[in-house]
């Protein structure tokens, strides 16, 4: 009986940690998704005010 509630002890806080960890890994993962989006979004608007940058450079040439 106590070797019973001993393993389910056991079991349960195995468990409770693998819960812990899976919180863990899924929120640095978020967090890994979430830069990165960040980075590409101030990629694009570097890249867009390039493009303005240029097409500005331009029309001051042509003008």
């Amino acid at each position: 009986q106590a070797g019973k509630a001993v393993g389910d002890t056991a079991t349960q806080a195995a468990s409770t940690a693998q819960q812990q960890l899976n919180k863990v890994v899924s929120g640095a993962t978020g967090t890994v998704q979430a830069q990165a989006a960040k980075v590409e979004t101030q990629g694009m608007k570097q890249s867009d005010q390039a493009r303005a940058d240029a097409e500005a450079e331009l029309e001051k040439l042509l003008n």
